[in-house]
């Protein structure tokens, strides 16, 4: 089984586990156009390929002990650019395309699980929302940048809920349904996240 050719992620199989690892190390894993696109590439290569049927599960992380530090400033300067030379669609075609990936990936039959550590931001956060396993380390830092910028996450808020509140039975390993009412709201989210906090040696 051949597997996509990537140069902004590392791609390795063992057995029927795809080790997938952002790697753009000199940027914390920041999340490039690039790197998004070959997402997708193996997203649609483990739906559409027959190769993908062997695979039952993802393991995503991040080089150097970052997970991922978010979109690309780099990318996001250049969609201004292009928008202030006359391009309305810049920013519509950076924020599509982030959006299909993670919607693809939130689909994904196989067991999607994340290892966090350092920088969890942004679309790293949108990541291991849509995981059913996240495994956090003890340095891991969760956080949604844009908001201090008066910007909604919108991309990813409607997964950051569901990860917690929703279990899709349609998923080959869902994530562990949890009942909660307003009172128990609370002592339910301690719950979930000492259930994915874990130490990583």
């Amino acid at each position: 089984m051949t597997l996509p050719e990537t140069t902004a992620l590392t791609l390795s199989r063992e057995s029927g586990v795809l080790h997938i690892t952002l790697n753009r190390p000199e940027a914390r894993n920041a999340m490039s156009l690039a790197m998004v696109n070959e997402l997708m590439d193996v997203f649609d290569w483990l739906e559409n390929n027959a190769g993908g049927a062997e695979v039952r599960a993802l393991v995503l992380r991040g080089a150097d002990g970052h997970f991922c530090a978010g979109g690309d400033i780099k990318d996001m300067a250049g969609a201004r650019q292009q928008a202030a030379e006359g391009d309305p669609e810049a920013f519509l075609r950076l924020n599509r395309r982030f959006g299909e990936m993670i919607s693809t990936a939130n689909r994904l039959p196989q067991v999607l699980i994340t290892v966090l550590e350092g920088a969890v931001m942004g679309g790293g956060f949108g990541l291991a929302c849509v995981s059913d396993v996240a495994i956090a380390a003890g340095d891991a830092k969760f956080g949604l940048p844009e908001t201090g910028l008066g910007v909604i996450p919108a991309q990813i808020a409607p997964f950051h809920g569901s990860g917690i509140l929703h279990t899709d039975p349609g998923r080959t390993f869902p994530n562990p349904a949890l009942s909660i009412d307003n009172e128990g709201w609370s002592r339910t989210v301690r719950r979930c996240c000492a259930l994915c906090h874990y130490p990583i040696l």
